[in-house]
């Protein structure tokens, strides 16, 4: 059986020998270093050989998700990336939302380790079952967007999450990041460059097991009552009309600058290049991550001009 939060399992992937082990979570190392970060961490140390470069073969990504991922509660859909960053050479944390981890944990699989370097680019796709590689000659060079959506056509992965990387990160530029389902960022501080030096263009989960809880009916009585508490916010119905546009009077503080940051700009000025009535005019589709009772992010397509079509998503 397995325990309550857990899935129960670690997935090891050598990109070097293309050699994939499962092996058992440890419950107790579980409860002691409790949380995505906190396993996370703990894998890293036996994982990582001091003084490795960030961007060689050695140096391991530890994707993880915590023990209330997949539970449906607020806030917790995150997924947590460990490694060597190529910033600051720091060994840090990452994290970013929306659906990895609620996939890497449906797919059975607490944590997922990758080392080595693949001679081609790859895409690490975890899946109920395990994992496979599969070649990405075909998708390097294209964006982050391109390649989701490629990857988002498979059939196998309809369901499924993508964490991807661009031309930044398969070049290595030490501040690339990547972006997971198009919508959060990850690693600001050079996970794309990790990935690119892996030769991973993208990774994919896709499973829809859920964790067991130990008390549901209790779990949802204390989600209801956040649900409540939330919809008692003076601002709720401005966020979900606005998004993340409801804190501008905050972005405006530290954005007294426009045209690509060439001059100074006055706040009336900043508003009307960039402010809620211009987010009004695009074409808006608010998006959420598993679980959320006030959906955050969006995408946005322009409507009219010389660009009409094209879109983009808020992070």
């Amino acid at each position: 059986m397995e325990p309550n939060g857990y899935r129960g399992k670690i997935l090891h992937v050598d990109l070097s020998s293309e050699e994939v082990v499962e092996r058992q979570l440890d419950l107790d190392v579980a409860r002691a270093y409790i949380g995505g970060l906190g396993m996370n961490a703990w894998l890293m140390q036996q994982t990582y050989e001091t003084g490795t470069d960030p961007l060689s073969p050695g140096n391991p990504i530890i994707i993880g998700a915590g023990p209330l991922v997949g539970a449906g509660i607020p806030g917790v859909a995150k997924t947590v990336a460990t490694t060597r960053f190529p910033l600051n050479a720091t060994i840090s944390e990452s994290v970013g939302s929306m659906r990895f981890a609620r996939n890497l944990k449906g797919a059975g699989f607490d944590h997922l380790i990758i080392t080595g370097r693949s001679k081609k680019p790859v895409v690490v796709a975890v899946v109920p079952g395990g994992c496979s590689l599969v070649d990405a000659s075909d998708l390097w060079g294209l964006d982050i967007f391109d390649t989701t959506d490629a990857l988002n056509k498979m059939p196998e992965w309809s369901r499924g999450s993508v964490i991807a990387i661009g031309a930044a990160g398969e070049n290595k530029v030490a501040f690339s990041l990547a972006l997971v389902d198009k919508a959060s960022t990850i690693g600001r501080g050079g996970l794309g460059a990790v990935m690119g030096s892996k030769n991973v263009k993208a990774l994919v989960a896709a499973g829809q097991g859920r964790p067991t809880v130990h008390d549901p009916q209790s779990l949802k009585s204390l989600v209801n009552e956040m649900r409540e508490r939330l919809k008692r916010f003076k601002n709720h119905r401005r966020v979900l009309e606005l998004g993340i546009m409801e804190n501008w009077n905050n972005y405006i503080q530290q954005m007294l600058s426009c045209r690509n940051f060439s001059q100074a700009c006055s706040p009336e000025e900043v508003t009307e290049l960039y402010g809620p009535e211009v987010y009004r005019s695009f074409n808006v589709k608010r998006l959420g991550c598993p679980g959320c009772f006030t959906p955050d992010k969006e995408r946005l397509e322009l409507v009219e001009g010389p660009h009409k079509g094209v879109e983009t998503f808020t992070t």
